[in-house]
């Protein structure tokens, strides 16, 4: 089962409302996790049937090195963790160096715990499409990234899922003995590093042929709320963004540049949906003459309106729709 938080602000902290009504704040941690290839159990950098032993051998126990997302407990979302990596190994490119230019998933690349895909039909000689996109709270990229790749890999696009960077501050206690990698949470403390997306994104594009007038942004739940601000910010780099169950407006000027905006949020979303912070978020782009889109599921709660990205076709859908939109275009 995800964990999911709700927010609401209190003084310099934030109160996050967590399953069951439980309320408590993050707070700065300084520990920082293993960030080794996702699903490699026995580190022996690469993902095979060994680690789908050791992680079913384990099931439903506080195996550490097979509870890769650190909610304390190893199950379905680290099983699905070592599906999506499944075959990929440290060498040969598989991690760091950049690529070399080569189509591939890269991961701990260009930063700890990232991962870049790179779809197989890549071209250097064709600027290639650029989709950011960000984690939730207390996930990992695997999640986000398994989501979206199919949708970028019919796009001919390069998607690139950071992990909200430790080494930097980027990882909080929740009070209840977990670890969470908050992109939200990380705006609020003095640490926070707002040319470090950017500066990711440069060295990929050092490796990569990447469009410039076609790079973009998307983000769920914790995610999608921290772009309620960082897309505002930096219309000047990414040409759309998507708001998956989430987004909250940090900021209420509208962006220097156009910015088109998509959200899609489900109706029975009692984190963050109805909490009308998404609202007020699409309100502030809409207002500004963006192309902002507000499209609700009946029905649909948190997970409800990720899982509808890949059962209801919605990365496909949001993933066009991303591409009508340039830098300073429509």
């Amino acid at each position: 089962m995800r964990i999911f938080f709700g927010l609401k602000f209190i003084g310099a902290l934030f109160s996050v409302v967590l399953f069951g009504g439980i309320i408590f704040c993050l707070t700065p941690q300084a520990h920082a996790l293993n960030s080794s290839l996702p699903g490699d159990v026995n580190n022996d950098n690469q993902v095979d049937s060994t680690d789908l032993n050791l992680l079913l051998s384990n099931w439903k126990t506080t195996y550490a090195a097979a509870d890769f997302n650190g909610n304390g407990i190893v199950d379905a979302v680290d099983m699905s963790i070592i599906l999506s990596h499944f075959g990929q190994s440290t060498g040969g490119g598989g991690t760091g160096g950049g690529g070399n230019g080569q189509p591939g998933t890269f991961t701990n690349w260009p930063c700890s715990g990232c991962i870049v895909h790179v779809p197989s039909t890549y071209n250097l000689a064709n600027p290639t499409v650029l989709l950011v996109a960000l984690h939730g709270d207390q996930d990992y990229p695997d999640y986000i990234e398994s989501v979206w790749q199919p949708a970028t890999d019919k796009v001919n696009a390069i998607i690139f899922t950071p992990l909200c960077p430790e080494n930097e501050g980027c990882l909080f206690s929740d009070g209840q003995g977990n670890l969470a990698h908050s992109w939200w949470g990380w705006i609020e403390f003095s640490t926070y590093d707002d040319n470090w997306i950017e500066n990711q994104v440069a060295t990929i594009a050092a490796s990569y042929n990447i469009d410039k007038q076609r790079e973009y942004l998307t983000g769920w739940s914790g995610g999608a709320d921290f772009l309620g601000y960082y897309s505002i910010v930096h219309s000047d780099v990414f040409a759309a963004v998507a708001f998956v169950a989430g987004g909250t407006p940090y900021v209420q000027s509208c962006p220097a540049n156009n910015m088109a905006a998509y959200f899609l949020e489900g109706s029975a979303d009692t984190y963050r949906y109805t909490s009308g912070q998404p609202t007020q978020t699409w309100q502030v782009f809409n207002g500004c003459g963006d192309d902002a889109v507000m499209n609700v599921l009946p029905g649909a709660d948190h997970q409800g309106t990720a899982d509808a990205l890949t059962n209801q076709d919605y990365a496909d859908i949001i993933m066009n729709w991303l591409l009508t939109h340039t830098l300073n275009g429509p």
